[in-house]
Parts: structure tokens; C-alpha cells; sequence
């Protein structure tokens, strides 16, 4: 697994070697505005999955000119009733088991595993 010592408040961060190459953003209009990449706590300490469920609104556009996919992203995230976590988007990630047996999408390493269709 690929991690290292964590930031904000973490032991270990799970670090993609490939994620925020060029090859990421390539052919992308608006790459040159990207300075860096961070992960979700790094730019707001209250980050979790899914939290108070899924809702269009918690879908906002960037840079990346990619407003097709984000429109599919809040229709999915539409889908569900307000404060709940659909199970259309729920079964997109793929969860684990914690101490208690109960499954769970937390990470302590800022990992999220997303299903292959």
C-alpha cells in the first residue's frame, strides 16, 4: 500500500504515485492553473464521505471544463432521500469492516476504493 507519514492529523496518508502527473491532466485547457494537489483534509478539515447523505448541491464545477460528468454525478446524487446516502452511489465504493464487524466507508488513510464496472 502506498502510504506515507500523514498530514492533518493522520499517523499514515495514502499517497497515489500517479495521481496529479501530467498524464492526469493532460490535454486539459485549464492544467496550467493547477498548482498543486491536495487532499480533502488539506483544504477543509471537516471532509468525510458521505456525510448527512448524498444531495446535487454538495456538486460544484471547477476548472476542468467537465460539467457533463458533474451533471451525472447530481442527478446520481439527486436520486436518494434528503439525509441519506443512496444506494446507487453506496454501492459505487467499495466498503470494509471495522473492529466490530459493521460495515464502513471511513478511512483513517484517506483512501477510497471505487468499484470497476
Amino acid at each position: 500500500m502506498n502510504c506515507r507519514v500523514g498530514e492533518y492529523g493522520r499517523a499514515y496518508q495514502f499517497s497515489d504515485p500517479e495521481f496529479g502527473s501530467s498524464n492526469g491532466i493532460q490535454g486539459c485547457v485549464n492544467a496550467g492553473k493547477i498548482r498543486d494537489w491536495q487532499c480533502a483534509p488539506g483544504i477543509s478539515d471537516v471532509s468525510v464521505l458521505f456525510d448527512e447523505g448524498t444531495d446535487p448541491d454538495d456538486v460544484h464545477a471547477g476548472v476542468f471544463k467537465d460539467e457533463w460528468l458533474l451533471s451525472a454525478i447530481s442527478m446520481v446524487a439527486a436520486a436518494g432521500a434528503e439525509g441519506e446516502v443512496n444506494e446507487q452511489v453506496i454501492n459505487l465504493f467499495v466498503g470494509h469492516r471495522d473492529a466490530n464487524g459493521d460495515l464502513t466507508y471511513d478511512t483513517t488513510v484517506g483512501k477510497c476504493s471505487v468499484v470497476q464496472c
